[in-house]
């Protein structure tokens, strides 16, 4: 038997449970074999917790609680060497002032995943299913595997990989499949999009031949979709076409923004499927776009959602800036010019666009504009669409002879001669 591939004695949904972060497991837990790998493996950290219920009939003063209290499932995590240390009852709020009455249950709590080993088991057990010729490391949390059938395909663990990676098979070429730690990570799929997807829990309790077969289906080419980076060698290639200065490769660019705005608004129908697939996302990691502010005593990293931030573009009544920044980053002067764009246009437009070829963006910038959310009801004065964002658009809008197009002396597009 495979190291990788246990085929631990247990089901699926209770090796899940011990994925679960934050779930308490029974002491004496009749199956600990999954466990015990998890733990030997250096998979998971478990941690031992105690626990009191806020109404249990075994307690002294059960009798003297409400009726309605003594309905309430609440359970408090408590340290028996404190019992006077100002406990709550999470669910109904009940203060709980002394626990040395109480009956105190210990559990097992899953505290924590290991990035770094979970990381490598993955990539171990992927490259020992009988289909993968050969696997290398392509970015953290990204494998790229070749099959033994031809195919190629990523291997990615959304909850660690970066965001190209985490988007890039839902719409793009190569194909992915996603291996996923925790069942908290997902929601229901469709048939389709069910073969993408696979559990890190699979892994323990099937063969290699079945986890084998799951890999094979994944690799299915996307039909009809480019690979990402042939998108992007095609804006480089056509925005490098116009590069003999800098003002006629931002107004290239400008034009192809516009043309890409126009094809948009010329397809609602597209818009409206675009939306429903990105509002089966929402709650997910694939639904939104990570955003690194870091900084000292600050939040790391925010998560944009992309079906509200795609929704205010459809709906129009903004006013657009195309910033061709290539390598440089847009800062903090280019975010003030964006904003006193917005404040004195003449069109009533209340948000403002920023289609980028880039996608350098200071913290600070991303900082600020989710500040103007915040204190606009919710709502974006500027929308970012970093150029991955904009492959994507490009892609979804069928918008890639925009690239083939060249700028004539009136300032417009036209097709190429070449």
């Amino acid at each position: 038997m495979s190291t990788c591939f246990p085929e631990i004695e247990a089901d699926k949904e209770e090796v899940d449970n011990l994925l679960r972060k934050g779930r308490r497991i029974r002491r004496g837990y009749a199956n600990s074999e999954p466990r015990e790998f998890l733990e030997s493996r250096g998979l998971v950290t478990y941690t031992q917790a105690h626990f009191v219920r806020c109404a249990n009939p075994d307690d002294p003063d059960y009798e003297r609680l409400p009726d309605r209290q003594r309905e309430c499932e609440g359970v408090i995590e408590v340290d028996p060497e404190e019992p006077f240390d100002g406990y709550e009852c999470p669910r109904c709020g009940r203060p709980i002032t002394d626990i040395r009455d109480k009956q105190i249950t210990d559990r097992v709590k899953v505290d924590g995943f290991n990035q770094e080993e979970l990381l490598s088991y993955v990539s171990e057990a992927t490259e020992d299913l009988p289909v993968v010729e050969h696997l290398q490391d392509v970015d953290t949390g990204t494998f790229e595997a070749e099959l033994s059938e031809g195919n190629s395909l990523h291997v990615v663990c959304p909850r660690y990989a970066p965001p190209e990676y985490q988007q890039r098979g839902l719409f793009f070429n190569p194909p992915t499949l996603f291996v996923h730690i925790s069942p908290l990570e997902v929601q229901d799929w469709t048939v389709l999009e069910r073969r993408q997807h696979i559990f890190l829990s699979d892994y323990l309790t099937k063969t290699r031949v079945k986890v084998a077969e799951r890999v094979s289906e994944a690799a299915a080419p996307i039909e009809d979709a480019p690979e990402l980076e042939e998108l992007l060698s095609d804006l480089e290639d056509a925005v490098e076409r116009h590069s003999s200065d800098t003002t006629e490769k931002g107004t290239y660019f400008e034009l192809v923004c516009r043309e890409l705005l126009r094809r948009i608004r010329a397809n609602p129908e597209a818009a409206q499927r675009y939306l429903n697939r990105l509002k089966r996302l929402k709650g997910t990691i694939f639904g939104e776009i990570q955003v690194q502010l870091g900084g000292a005593g600050g939040t790391d990293i925010i998560s944009i959602n992309k079906y509200e931030l795609l929704q205010q573009l459809f709906e129009g009544g903004f006013i657009a800036d195309a910033k061709c920044y290539g390598k440089s980053t847009l800062g903090q002067d280019e975010r003030r010019e964006v904003m006193d764009h917005l404040e004195s246009n003449d069109y009533e437009a209340d948000h403002a666009i920023v289609l980028m070829y880039g996608e350098d963006i200071a913290a600070s910038t991303w900082r600020r504009i989710y500040g103007y959310k915040r204190n606009n009801d919710g709502r974006w004065r500027i929308l970012i669409i970093p150029q991955y964002l904009f492959l994507e658009l490009v892609h979804i809008f069928d918008a890639r002879d925009i690239f083939a197009m060249d700028m004539n002396e009136s300032g417009e597009l036209v097709a190429s001669h070449v």
